[in-house]
């Protein structure tokens, strides 16, 4: 699980809908694989990860040991 990103999908999610605090976006991954899980409809899911699109590649570069900050 990488902390955070389920809080941050909410949280975006809850300026379109009270009901966002239900979600169960989760994402699990690591340098070589990830996998997501989003619930409700296919739209709130895509705004879900577009809440954490530029997170990803961080996240992912931090996993795999990269944590130079240029």
């Amino acid at each position: 699980m990488i902390d955070g990103v389920a809080e941050r999908m909410r949280s975006e999610g809850y300026k379109k809908t009270p009901f966002a605090a239900l979600s169960r976006g989760v994402w699990r991954g690591g340098a070589q694989n990830s996998d997501s899980e989003f619930a409700g409809q296919s739209q709130r899911a895509v705004e879900s990860l577009q809440a954490v699109d530029g997170l990803v590649p961080h996240a992912l570069n931090l996993l795999d040991g990269k944590t130079d900050h240029a």
